[in-house]
């Protein structure tokens, strides 16, 4: 994997280190992304596209086609398209939307044991963990996460596979606020297994490090 030290460098370059580590991660060969790739993920942070947004789509690719990808130019058809991306935006569909979110809300409040929004849910649980941690690393994670996520929600409604994704993206989040030793340690540790199981280690690895605690955020409803 790349170095995920993200000190004193842009929230920018934040999500670019972050990305490019999910996709050689899930890639299982190579250390970094080639130039064409570097530029391509460049101009998606560039346009809009949310990091959390692009690991969906990393992880949507991986799963949908018949061959994984092996650039992550690839990943790209499954981005949010340019029309799609100005429709999250438009200030009257967003005013439309709140006033629908609005009426949901005051709905579930009539109805005794209404299922709550998965992504609430986990916006709640982040909160509710980063009051109980004791880990400097883990409280850190958990707000940053929450920030981004609330910043990623004035844009528009999260897809359930982006909120699907919010476990990774805690791991992601924290792995680059731990010691240098210990982080390049993890990554060697998820370098050295097989591809199928390198989500399920990043998550171990790094929640045992940091001492996160992830129930399956945005999955909580999910059986």
């Amino acid at each position: 994997m790349l170095s995920t030290s993200t000190s004193n460098i842009s929230e920018h370059d934040k999500a670019f280190v972050r990305i490019s580590n999910y996709f050689v991660m899930h890639r299982g060969k190579g250390s970094a992304l080639s130039s064409a790739d570097a530029d391509a993920l460049d101009t998606w942070i560039q346009d809009g596209h949310a990091w959390m947004d692009i690991l969906q789509a990393i992880d949507t690719a991986f799963a949908k086609l018949r061959t994984p990808p092996s650039t992550i130019r690839s990943c790209g058809r499954f981005l949010p398209t340019d029309a799609q991306l100005d429709e999250l935006l438009d200030p009257n569909i967003l005013a439309a939307a709140f006033g629908q979110q609005q009426a949901v809300e005051m709905e579930k409040t009539r109805i005794v044991g209404a299922v709550e929004d998965p992504c609430a849910d986990a916006l709640r649980h982040l909160v509710e963990a980063a009051d109980d941690t004791h880990s400097t690393i883990a409280r850190a994670a958990y707000l940053e996460l929450r920030q981004d996520i609330l910043e990623r929600q004035a844009e528009g409604p999260l897809s359930p596979e982006t909120i699907a994704i919010f476990d990774e993206a805690l791991a992601l989040v924290a792995l680059e606020k731990l010691p240098r030793a210990q982080r390049e340690a993890i990554e060697a540790r998820i370098d050295a297994e097989a591809v199928a199981m390198r989500t399920r280690t990043l998550l171990e690895l790094v929640g045992a490090a940091a001492d996160l605690n992830y129930p399956r955020l945005g999955r909580l409803h999910t059986p």
